[in-house]
């Protein structure tokens, strides 16, 4: 591709080349354009640029206080993965998780995270490794595998693979643990499951007339919330989160926050996944950077800056 875009190049074609791997642009391009919440960041001659000077300007923002702050600490380890790998998305990885921790991850587009998420969920399972669970080792090669271990996850497109849209909240808070609700005689206990729905109503403030309000007509923020609250059923003692607060506003944002801070206090191990570096160093304890289905860097809360994570995830030294 790099030897056809150079012969366009010597062709006298221009050539405007998109890419969030920094190597690929020292190495092709002549001139580059730093784009940041939809803004001009910067503009630059390749010839003579360091790379720290380009990830300092894809930076450039401060932190708000709307992540809280831990009150509790972090507890003991109690979830370990080891040398897990799946085919043509990651290998060697290995990690452990805290009681109450919020673990970050951190990466680009094609680093693997969501792919990791998905086989620690059993959609599509691990081709090696091991999990374990408060020391014994757990297999799961179906999402029923993880919620039977009380595996929660909450996936980063809520409306085509997280909710059940033409359904109520109602049906949608009781989704993963039908049998939970259930009488012995297998039929619904109707009062549990409107009692179960309207205090997650109140919980996660969901805005809605009612519990029998469908989630297709729930703005974004309130389908996120709905998302959420479908996994307090289970009582999860992992909940993985892809993309969290993508396609919501501000003020949800921070409720979502606020709700996941609220679980980790409560023990809930929680692993995040996230494009936002903000959020990501907002509410992450400790930060694990993907890059190429691998492992890349990993650093606490305390040490990780935007520019290393960046640099990080681009496979750049700062």
């Amino acid at each position: 591709m790099f030897r056809n875009i150079r012969d366009l190049k010597r062709r006298g074609t221009a050539v405007i080349y998109v890419s969030h791997h920094l190597p690929e642009i020292f190495e092709v391009c002549d001139r580059v354009t730093v784009l940041r919440d939809g803004r001009n960041a910067g503009a630059f001659s390749v010839a003579g640029l360091q790379e720290s000077q380009l990830v300092k300007s894809m930076v450039g923002r401060e932190l708000v206080n709307m992540y809280g702050k831990r009150d509790i600490p972090v507890g003991e380890e109690y979830f370990r993965v080891e040398d897990a790998g799946r085919k043509n998305s990651f290998s060697g990885i290995s990690f452990f998780l805290k009681r109450g921790e919020i673990l970050g991850f951190a990466g680009l587009i094609g680093s693997g995270r969501t792919e990791l998420a998905r086989a620690l969920f059993g959609v599509e399972p691990l081709d090696c490794g091991t999990i374990a669970l408060d020391g014994k080792t757990i297999r799961i090669k179906s999402s029923g595998d993880a919620i039977r271990y009380r595996l929660g996850y909450i996936t980063e497109d809520r409306k085509s693979e997280g909710l059940f849209l033409g359904m109520s909240i109602k049906d949608n808070c009781i989704a993963p643990n039908l049998k939970g609700f259930a009488f012995k005689n297998g039929f619904m206990n109707e009062n549990r499951i409107r009692m179960f729905a309207e205090e997650n109503m109140r919980k996660f403030r969901i805005a809605a007339p009612d519990v029998n309000r469908r989630v297709v007509h729930l703005s974004g923020g309130n389908q996120q919330k709905a998302l959420l609250s479908m996994w307090m059923g289970i009582e999860p003692e992992v909940l993985i989160v892809d993309e969290p607060t993508r396609g919501v506003d501000v003020g949800a944002k921070s409720e979502i926050y606020a709700l996941l801070r609220t679980m980790a206090s409560k023990g809930t191990g929680i692993i995040m996944i996230s494009s936002d570096l903000l959020e990501i160093l907002g509410l992450s304890d400790r930060i694990i950077v993907m890059r190429k289905g691998g492992i890349a860097g990993e650093w606490i809360r305390e040490r990780a800056t935007e520019e290393n994570l960046i640099a990080c995830a681009a496979g750049v030294d700062i």
